[in-house]
């Protein structure tokens, strides 16, 4: 059995866009800048991510 095809569309934008863009049904799913919490959404984690800064050796 052959899976349909779902289409995929990948929008960057601002956190409060996207969260008004999830309430008004425009998008299912958003990924927000964290912190985010906010009534009548629920959040799930998704991935945890380590940053690191990297520069010159001699950087000051």
């Amino acid at each position: 059995m052959r899976a349909r095809a779902m289409p995929l569309d990948i929008e960057e934008n601002m956190t409060e866009r996207l969260d008004r863009m999830l309430r008004e049904g425009v998008i299912d799913v958003a990924i927000p800048a964290l912190p985010y919490e906010a009534p009548g959404i629920e959040t799930v984690p998704v991935y945890d991510e380590d940053f690191m800064l990297v520069v010159p050796a001699k950087h000051p």
